[in-house]
């Protein structure tokens, strides 16, 4: 089975607000769906200091509740996951992993734990029960250059961007 989430957070700076929010579809024909009904968004308000956090909490909130779907007894393997993000630290984090976990999530130019090392290792550990495929999208795309996958995102970004302003305003 294929299993497709869609991550992205909205930040508020003067408030110190995030809304975060995930899509998650089952099945390849889940960019078909938006012509058929809204696609379910998922969203939680959140308190938190940038919104690297608030991305990054986005996608760990999105695979916990998978896991929560497929159930204690599911086997990974059995299931294709793809995550979709427009944050360039998410979809950097595995590449980063190796460094980051050698240096004990210390900063090299600071020599100082990094402000992220909880959420870093959070990631990390639902990363490997679930071994998830995560996508970056550039996101905002122009509609007549987006994708697909770039559309259905926008979808989750307007619904976020929505629930923070009417939590800030």
């Amino acid at each position: 089975m294929e299993i497709y989430i869609y991550s992205d957070a909205s930040f508020s700076q003067n408030s110190g607000i995030a809304i975060i929010g995930y899509m998650v579809f089952l099945g390849k024909n889940h960019l078909d769906k938006t012509t058929v009904s809204p696609p379910e968004v998922h969203c939680s308000k959140i308190q938190e200091v940038n919104n690297i956090r608030a991305e990054v909490r986005s996608v760990i909130a999105a695979l916990r509740a998978c896991k929560l779907t497929l159930g204690e007894e599911a086997n990974p393997l059995d299931f294709k996951i793809t995550v979709f993000t427009d944050c360039q630290t998410v979809s950097e984090l595995l590449r980063r992993r190796k460094g980051l976990e050698e240096k004990q999530y210390i900063s090299k130019s600071k020599n100082q734990e990094l402000a992220n090392k909880d959420l870093y290792i959070e990631f990390y550990n639902i990363y490997d029960l679930l071994k998830p495929n995560i996508i970056w999208l550039k996101g905002h795309t122009k509609t007549s250059l987006a994708s697909p996958e770039d559309k259905m995102f926008s979808v989750l970004d307007k619904a976020v961007r929505h629930k923070l302003r009417d939590c800030t305003q």
